[in-house]
This record gives C-alpha cells, sequence and structure tokens, in this order.
C-alpha cells in the first residue's frame, strides 16, 4: 500500500513539476515584457474565454459620438436660454431704470415748479402787507392832516391844499366834514376843485 501511494505521488510530481515550471517561467517572461502571455492565450479556444471573461466590452460601453453630439446641442440650447433669460432680466432692469430716472425727473420738475409758485406766493404776501402797512401810514397820515387843516382857516387850508397831489387832497378831505370840505374846495382853483370833486364821487 506504502509502494502504491509513492508511486502515485513521483507520478503526479513529474507531471506538476514540468508545468510549474513552464508556469513560473511564462509568468516570469511575461512579468519582464519579453512575451505578452495574453496575446498568445487568445489564440487557444478554451483558454481565451478564460483569459478574457468579466473583460469590459469596449464596443458596448464605449460613448457614441453621436450621443455627444445630441449632448453638446442640448447644452448649447440650454446655455441660449439662459443667455436670453439674462438679456430679459437686463432690458426690465434698464427699463425700470429710465422709468425710474423719467419719474425723477418729472418729480424735479414738479418740486422745482412748486418753489416756484410757493416764491411768487410769498412775494404777493409780502407786497401786499408792505402795500396794506403803507396804506395804514397814508391813513394815519391823512387823519393828522385832517385834524391840522381843520384847526386852521378854510382859505389858508385850500391854499396850502392847492401845492399837494390829489390823492393826498382827497384822503384829507375825506376825513373832514363834508362842510368844511366844501368849502376848502370852494376856495382852491375852480379847474382843480372840479377835478377833484370827480375824483371824489367816482371812488
Amino acid at each position: 500500500m506504502k509502494f502504491g501511494i509513492g508511486k502515485w505521488m513521483i507520478r503526479t510530481s513529474l507531471v506538476l513539476v514540468p508545468l510549474l515550471v513552464i508556469g513560473g517561467t511564462v509568468y516570469l517572461l511575461n512579468w519582464l515584457g519579453v512575451i505578452e502571455v495574453k496575446s498568445y492565450a487568445a489564440k487557444i479556444p478554451l483558454v481565451n474565454k478564460w483569459v478574457y471573461e468579466g473583460k469590459v466590452d469596449t464596443k458596448k460601453k464605449a460613448v457614441k459620438p453621436d450621443s455627444l453630439v445630441a449632448e453638446n446641442k442640448r447644452l448649447q440650447d440650454k446655455l441660449k436660454q439662459v443667455e436670453k433669460k439674462v438679456k430679459e432680466t437686463e432690458t426690465k432692469v434698464e427699463d425700470v431704470t429710465a422709468k425710474s430716472k423719467k419719474d425723477k425727473e418729472l418729480l424735479e420738475r414738479q418740486k422745482q415748479e412748486l418753489e416756484k409758485n410757493i416764491k411768487a406766493l410769498e412775494e404777493t404776501i409780502k407786497a401786499a402787507q408792505e402795500a396794506k402797512t403803507g396804506n395804514e401810514v397814508k391813513a394815519a397820515g391823512y387823519d393828522k392832516l385832517a385834524q391840522y387843516y381843520a384847526q386852521m382857516k378854510a382859505k389858508n387850508a385850500a391854499a396850502i391844499m392847492d401845492k399837494l397831489d390829489n390823492d393826498t387832497v382827497i384822503g384829507v378831505l375825506d376825513r373832514m366834514e363834508s362842510e368844511q370840505a366844501a368849502k376848502i374846495l370852494s376856495l382852491m382853483d375852480p379847474e382843480r376843485a372840479a377835478k377833484l370833486g370827480k375824483l371824489i364821487t367816482s371812488q
């Protein structure tokens, strides 16, 4: 029995040792780049299947040029859409800016017009106040003169009034008693007295 096992081991060793030597030599030569094992293995019917099993099919996995062109076109279309939206946004911003500028200019013009009207109104009010003050001063002056002339003789008052302007004479006579005013007028220059009479009655 022992002899049979030893015999079997010898026979197996005679087969395996040369295979291991050959396999090791081939592996070493392939590793050193002396020979290309895969190129030779591909020519052996059963071995080539085992060597290339699980290898990626480059033809199936390779990206087709048409798909790249389609993807490129899709991206370009998307880019155009984005550019269009950007342009539309810029246009809207420009429109809003232009409208804002016009509104600002309109408000500025309205402000200037309002300031002008306010200034004119202030000047009118000032002039009216000055005129009122002037009239009040004149009225006070006419009252004083009327008192002075009332104390004078009618002849002397008429002589003085002949030298005064019409507004002053009318202002003074208007503040005197009618009888006294008529007496002074009768003693003044007839032509002047007639003119003053018309002015007094026209008021």
